[in-house]
């Protein structure tokens, strides 16, 4: 009862890590699409919206001073992204891994050898049977409420990284 309790606690701590890391990922995209386009203006003559600068803490710098800042911020937000989402594939084989049986290691099957007597000899054979443990899913069970927010946050890195 207790390694379940410690999985529960870890999935939910895992799925809670990955739901900030979502919204971090968001919010460096939204930046770089936000400098992306204002460089985009800068570079066909055109001033970029005030309120985008502002965002990115530029109001007050113009010229080409404001087009290498844009620039150090894409690449800087770029590279910063680039390590969030290793991060959430980290932490999503992570989350992946406390929900893997450790009696059949995700299997589903047991494999056991036994000993039967054939004629005048003792032969061993393998015999396979489905985890009592797991039930032959090769998962745990850690419950209703665990199950729906790994299937919410499930959906969420598909949609995310389409």
């Amino acid at each position: 009862m207790n390694e379940r309790h410690n999985r529960i606690s870890d999935a939910l701590q895992t799925a809670r890590n990955l739901q900030d890391l979502m919204r971090e990922i968001q919010a460096i995209e939204h930046e770089v699409e936000i400098a992306s386009l204002s460089l985009e203006k800068l570079n066909n003559h055109v001033q970029p919206d005030s309120n985008m600068l502002e965002i990115l803490g530029l109001s007050n710098i113009e010229g080409y001073a404001l087009r290498l800042r844009l620039n150090s911020i894409i690449t800087v937000k770029e590279h910063g992204l680039s390590e969030a989402k290793i991060k959430l594939n980290k932490d999503w084989k992570i989350l992946q891994n406390i929900l893997v049986c450790t009696n059949c290691q995700g299997r589903g099957e047991i494999s056991k050898q036994v000993y039967e007597r054939f004629e005048r000899s003792i032969q061993p054979r393998v015999i396979i049977e489905k985890c009592k443990n797991c039930g032959g899913t090769g998962r745990i069970d850690l419950g209703q409420e665990v199950k729906s927010i790994i299937e919410k946050i499930s959906d969420s890195i598909c949609n995310f990284k389409k």
